[in-house]
């Protein structure tokens, strides 16, 4: 049985990643904060082994047994008023703490996690302090950590249930969920920035694939985890208002301007998914799946109270 360390298993990804994990056989300890909120894993949480890195040393996450492989998904995006120093300790000095520990105790591999704003040639933006520090973090581990097999997953727009309410597909979601029987204006921009959609159970299955694979994977290889279609996101709100409208949840009336484009965004995002499907992954979730299985998932919730 393999033994897996999983930074961010509290959050959206790395949560899906947990479950997975657990049901394909794998040992897993995670390492979080004794404030993470962990409701997405609360029945997740006996059959793990969890270390508090605000509390308990570092080294301790390792000793028990053996760690074959580091899945390091946490990070910040520096959205909520975060100091540029603290993003650089969340996305670069606490990564490089995990890989120099690693070494120590002679695990495998470190996979690493970024996102499509870390690609070259596209504008930092208002993700300036994240992409800064995710291309950092990925340099270090590349030139320092020549013992440790490093692997980066980076992925395009991941969308799925149990995501950060304060994300956009999530948002969007919730204003259907929550309006009343009155109507509501919501008001979005263009919208005509392309995105590579994927949804997070076969992002979750790319990890799988990589695991299943590390012993013939280079070190320093970038996976690019996205469909590798691209669709503006005008028309992926637009499936989403009419799937939501056909399960009666119609009091939304969607309103597209221009005027409300945020400077910077990157116009146009395509996973580029050959070195992935070279160690047989595939995408299996196509859109109009993937947002109905979303949207169901939200009107569940919404019916449970939850």
């Amino acid at each position: 049985m393999k033994h897996i360390l999983l930074t961010g298993a509290t959050g959206f990804l790395g949560s899906h990643l947990l479950e997975a994990l657990l049901r394909q056989g794998y040992l897993v300890t995670i390492l979080k904060r004794s404030t993470s909120d962990t409701w997405r894993i609360k029945h997740l949480l006996d059959s793990v082994t969890a270390y508090d890195v605000d509390v308990q040393p570092l080294e301790e996450a390792f000793k028990p047994k053996k760690v074959d492989a580091v899945i390091h998904t946490a990070c910040s995006y520096g959205k909520n008023r975060e100091s540029v120093s603290g993003v650089y300790d969340s996305n670069v000095v606490f990564p490089l703490r995990i890989a120099e520990t690693a070494i120590q105790y002679n695990v495998q591999a470190f996979i690493n996690t970024d996102s499509f704003f870390v690609k070259s040639g596209l504008p930092n933006g208002y993700m300036a302090p994240y992409v800064a520090s995710k291309r950092h973090i990925w340099e270090c581990l590349r030139v320092f950590f020549p013992l440790l097999k490093v692997v980066n997953m980076r992925l395009e727009h991941v969308y799925g249930p149990n995501d950060n309410a304060d994300k956009f597909v999530a948002w969007l979601s919730d204003q259907y969920i929550n309006c009343s029987e009155e109507r509501t204006k919501v008001q979005l921009s263009s919208c005509r920035q392309i995105r590579d959609f994927v949804s997070v159970y076969d992002v979750v299955k790319a990890y799988r694939q990589v695991l299943l694979n590390l012993d013939r994977i280079k070190s320093g290889v970038v996976y690019e985890v996205g469909s590798g279609i691209g669709t503006t996101v005008k028309e992926f709100v637009i499936n989403l208002h009419n799937i939501f409208t056909d399960l009666n949840y119609a009091s939304v009336d969607l309103e597209f301007d221009s005027s409300r484009d945020r400077k910077g965004e990157i116009p146009k995002s395509v996973g580029d998914n050959y070195e992935l499907k070279k160690i047989g992954w595939m995408p299996e979730v196509d859109l109009n799946r993937g947002i109905s299985e979303l949207v169901m998932s939200k009107v569940r919730c919404h019916e449970k109270g939850m």
